[in-house]
């Protein structure tokens, strides 16, 4: 039982890790495509 929480709070941090990361991926290329429409 200890053991499966522990996986599943290490998958879940994993997660939540990757989804903040594509977040903020997202957000620069946004703002990248928003510099060159400006610019452009």
């Amino acid at each position: 039982m200890g053991m499966a929480t522990q996986v599943d709070k290490y998958w879940k941090s994993r997660i939540y890790e990757a989804l903040k990361l594509e977040e903020l991926a997202y957000a620069h290329e946004t703002k990248a495509r928003g510099n060159i429409f400006l610019i452009g």
